[in-house]
Formats: structure tokens, sequence, C-alpha cells
């Protein structure tokens, strides 16, 4: 799909993921409005594309302020929302309110408009709760354990119902664990941030054992936005996963090899956070099967997050 001279509105386009979409589209010639309320966003994410990008500060569950911007874009990647399992524990209305409704309110606003818009909704994997077979498929039943993974849910079964009742061309995108440049939190964040504090000993929360199917996140960005220019892909949900289980206290290892730490002690504590599960890993034959590839190896993508965060954080830590 060209996106050249194309009007893209990327919800939540100052988040971690929202902003790395907004700078490919950008490169690919989009014509992007940002729609964000930076409470989780940064506006520095977007300081090498604000040049080229509109830049609305609003919400999503302001059905008004959505209806304009909709009313005037020819596609939307859905980023929007409490993105945190553990938020979701805590409060689990705004949970709600933002992810379901804000969703809704996309999808109506697209609905009610004049022009023929296509929806990426960012939907994930979190979904699928505590399933034990692995990997992952899209048609296995759904088991969410958190609020967020419910609303999630809701969100898919909103995009879908919108394309067989209204004709609304929606895809959404199962993500699993992105990581990359402008992320603040999440396991790879944390084991960087911890080990600038103290590079001699590495805190892991859980056993270490917890298994994960990591995708870097230009590779998610490239798959939502390669389904979105595919009619057949229309109302239909896909995993965004590279199908490959890596533990976290694996990825701690391979992090400090590309940092050259080999005297630093790593310690598990036994108890992770609440919605936590063991094995999250995706099956990628069904977007594989449209020609999508991820393009970054883990130990590739890793170097790509770290090369980031020593430019932006003040740190001794550094490649080898």
């Amino acid at each position: 799909m060209s996106f050249v001279e194309k009007d893209v509105l990327v919800t939540g386009g100052a988040g971690f993921i929202g902003s790395n979409c907004v700078k490919t589209l950008a490169k690919m010639g989009a014509k992007v409005s940002v729609l964000d309320n930076f409470q989780s966003g940064s506006i520095e994410n977007l300081k090498h594309v604000m040049n080229k990008i509109r830049l609305v500060n609003g919400d999503v569950r302001d059905f008004k302020k959505v209806k304009r911007l909709v009313d005037n874009c020819d596609s939307v990647v859905h980023y929007a929302a409490n993105a945190s399992v553990p938020a979701s524990v805590d409060n689990p209305v705004y949970d709600f309110e933002t992810n379901v409704l804000g969703t809704l309110n996309i999808l109506e606003a697209v609905r009610q408009s004049r022009n023929d818009v296509a929806i990426a909704y960012a939907s994930s994997a979190a979904l699928y709760g505590e399933l034990t077979k692995t990997p992952l498929k899209e048609d296995l039943c759904t088991n969410p354990v958190s609020p967020y993974g419910i609303s999630k849910l809701c969100g898919e079964n909103y995009c879908r119902l919108y394309y067989k009742t209204y004709g609304v061309k929606t895809v959404s995108l199962r993500y699993f664990n992105v990581y990359g440049p402008h992320q603040s939190r999440y396991v790879m964040f944390d084991y960087l941030r911890k080990l600038s504090d103290n590079p001699n000993r590495l805190e892991i929360l859980g056993s270490g054992k917890q298994v994960r199917d990591f995708i870097y996140v230009a590779d998610a960005v490239s798959a939502t936005l390669m389904t979105m220019g595919i009619p057949s892909a229309y109302g239909d949900t896909f995993n965004a996963c590279t199908g490959v289980g890596t533990s976290v206290l694996d990825i701690a290892k391979t992090m400090l090899d590309l940092l050259g730490l080999k005297n630093t002690e790593t310690v598990c504590t036994g108890k992770s956070w609440e919605g936590d599960v063991d094995i999250l890993v995706g099956d990628p034959s069904k977007i594989d099967s449209f020609g999508f590839r991820p393009k970054y190896s883990l130990s590739e993508g890793l170097r790509e997050l770290i090369k980031w965060y020593t430019k932006v954080f003040p740190t001794k830590l550094r490649l080898i």
C-alpha cells in the first residue's frame, strides 16, 4: 500500500510504537496527523519529524475531536490505549474507557465519514491469557487474565463487527512483546536502566524462565502497514510476532554479552507482577502467508535498542 501524499491519522502517535510508526509513515511520504493526550507518550519521541506532521493534543474518548480528524484522513493507525497490564488491574474503569470506548469512537467516526478509511487496530497477545498450547494461533479460544487483555479482545470484536456490519475496512494486529527505540518500560528497558545504576548486579522479576516472543518495533510497524493495504485482510486478526520464544533470563544474557559485562551477577526474584503469564509465543504463519518476514534478529534488535538508549540516557553502558 502506498502512503505517498495520503492523510494518515495515528492515535497515540507520541507513544513507543506509535512514534516509530509516525516516523516510518513520514519517510514514506504520508501526511501524518498525530492525536495524543501525552499521558504516556512524549513529544521527545517526535522531535525529529515535528516539521513533517500535524500534532493534536487530545483524547480518543473525545468523539467530536476524533470525528473532525477522521473526516480529513484516508487511513487510521490506532495505538491510543492504556497499554499496561498492571495499570489495568489497578484501574479497570479507565482501561475500559480508553481502550474500548476510545476504539469504538474511532470506528464510529469512520463509519460516519464520507471517506473510504482503512483502520489498523493495535491489539495485544495479552488476550490469549494463560493458554498453554504454543505457538498461539489466531483461531484459538482466548482467555484474558487482566482487564487490559479483555479490553483488547473487545476492541478486536468491535473491529470485526464494524467490518461485517458496516463495511469499515479494519485489520487487527496482535502485538507480542515489541521492543526498540522510544520504549520507556518493559523488560529490556528495565534491564538497561538497572545496569546503568549498577552494572555488577541485575535483578530479574520472577523465575527468569518466563518465555516471550520478542519482535523489533520496526518489524511490528511493517506488519501493520502491510496488512492495511491487503483487501483480503480486512475484518481479520493477525499475530505480529516472530514465532521464536526467548526466556527473559536469556534476554539478560544476550544483553550482557552485547555490553561486554562478563562479571554481572543475575538474581531472579521468584515473584512477578499480577497478570503475568509463563509462556507467550505466537504462530506467525497467517501473516507470513501475506509475505511478511521480520527483518531483525533478536541480537540485531537489541543492538539498535542499546544504541538508542546510550544516546538518550546518561549511562556508562556501551556496545562492544
